[in-house]
């Protein structure tokens, strides 16, 4: 059985404010759940920690070993969204998301949300399993 979902993106732009913070981030919320905590690191060698927070707990961290993201200069950066898929394993739905917050030593110079149009997925999606 197919299932239609709506697909779309957010696209933020930003300045760094010194080439010497250490981080930055961008949670995506819902209520008091951060759906995804999306947080470049700089300090040894830069990475990327991405994360959920439920229930006032806190998730299994996922590291990725390298920051895309330039220090001295202003970079974008896009978030991409379909309402059957969760951003980490195991996690919330995308669907949920009703507020973003920005953190960290960078100006936000822009945030723009784009609607890329409805996709057809072969499978479904069950909010209780994450399946």
């Amino acid at each position: 059985q197919q299932k239609r979902n709506l697909k779309y993106s957010v696209v933020f732009s930003f300045a760094p404010l010194s080439s010497v913070f250490s981080r930055f981030q961008v949670d995506l919320q819902y209520v008091s759940d951060i759906i995804l905590h999306f947080n470049p690191r700089y300090e040894r060698g830069g990475y990327v920690v991405h994360n959920t927070l439920q229930n006032v707990g806190w998730g299994s961290e996922e590291w990725k070993y390298e920051n895309p993201f330039p220090r001295d200069r202003p970079f974008a950066l896009q978030i991409l969204f379909h309402f059957s898929y969760a951003f980490l394993s195991h996690r919330l739905p995308s669907s949920h998301v009703n507020s973003i917050c920005v953190g960290g030593q960078v100006e936000v110079n822009l945030i723009a949300f784009q609607y890329l149009g409805v996709m057809f997925c072969p499978y479904t999606w069950d909010e209780k399993t994450n399946k």
